[in-house]
């Protein structure tokens, strides 16, 4: 008998506990946290944006969008159905995100379940929104917006609609490459047919190539700090069948060069100025592996053996281009 009793105490204590669990708190509070993030060409590396601005709607991308950076920088929204329809009225508004290593993100409360989040750059003139979803009891998301100028208006998949309202087709210019190799000390050069070669819209001054392998990969390192480096090429060298040489097409100056010799592991880099309104435009550059000297500079191009790659000398790396 007092074991029945037991077992019907038992199941009344189990069952309070699972009706406890109904009644568990849900609620929608959550810090949303956005980094807002520049990539200034195509293939480059993206780098912190600081001047973004940042709202949020209680409204659905599926009935409401931002139609102009106007509208954008002032906080408005549209319908979709009724585009004489508009919401200027946010229901949060962006403050700077102050956190140890962090620099231009912004932060906002939610309290809803989504909510349509518009972001705008008032210098680089672009802006962007997307519809974001929160979950129970979340008190922190954080979510990335990329900014491109380079490039017109597109979507991304199931994230932002990115808007270019002044999009202007970039300047762009053929750049040729004649590389040859003088194999001994006053033979004929031979053209060099074992190469690889890259550009960057950086300066020299700020940058160089470490080491042979980063020259090969296209990988530049900051003069300032050994743990910043470039991994995306803004253009990579192909050979013409035709003529031996190789040709990229570029969309930016000053441009950094990068060319390596993968037969006898050397490369050079340098500095080039040109003018993207015309081209095409040619260097010639002549690799010496018989040369001992680790490093030394040569009409503008800096040359680097495979065995002392951090050897700087002192002389200028600036390149004069001629145009074809």
């Amino acid at each position: 008998m007092l074991n029945g009793k037991r077992l019907r105490i038992t199941a009344a204590l189990c069952l309070l506990a699972a009706l406890g669990g109904c009644f568990k708190d849900v609620s929608y509070d959550t810090s949303y946290v956005l980094k807002p993030l520049l990539q200034s060409a195509s293939g480059s590396d993206v780098e912190a944006l600081e001047g973004t601005l940042a709202y949020a709607f209680a409204a659905d991308t599926s009935e409401w969008e931002v139609t102009s950076y106007e509208d954008a920088l002032a906080g408005i929204i549209t319908s979709r159905r009724d585009p004489s329809l508009k919401d200027n009225a946010p229901m949060a508004t962006a403050e700077p995100y102050e956190a140890e290593g962090t620099r231009g993100w912004l932060t906002m409360r939610i309290t809803r379940l989504s909510a349509l989040v518009v972001a705008v750059n008032p210098e680089l003139r672009l802006y962007g929104y997307r519809q974001q979803g929160f979950g129970e009891n979340m008190p922190r998301l954080y979510s990335t917006v990329v900014f491109r100028p380079w490039k017109q208006s597109y979507d991304e998949s199931k994230s932002w609609f990115m808007r270019n309202d002044f999009y202007t087709p970039p300047l762009e210019a053929q750049y040729i490459i004649e590389p040859y190799v003088e194999t001994t000390e006053g033979a004929t050069p031979e053209q060099l047919t074992a190469l690889k070669a890259y550009a960057y819209a950086v300066d020299t001054t700020d940058w160089k190539v470490a080491t042979y392998d980063d020259a090969t990969l296209g990988i530049i390192t900051s003069k300032y700090d050994e743990e910043e480096t470039k991994r995306n090429p803004m253009a990579t060298a192909s050979r013409d069948s035709g003529t031996g040489n190789f040709t990229m097409t570029v969309s930016g100056t000053p441009l950094m060069v990068i060319v390596a010799d993968t037969r006898n592991r050397r490369y050079a880099y340098s500095r080039q100025d040109i003018d993207l309104s015309g081209g095409p435009y040619s260097a010639r550059l002549t690799f010496r592996p018989w040369r001992t000297d680790s490093v030394y500079v040569e009409d503008g191009w800096r040359f680097v053996n495979n065995y002392d790659p951090e050897a700087e000398p002192e002389n200028g790396t600036t390149l004069k281009t001629r145009q074809r």
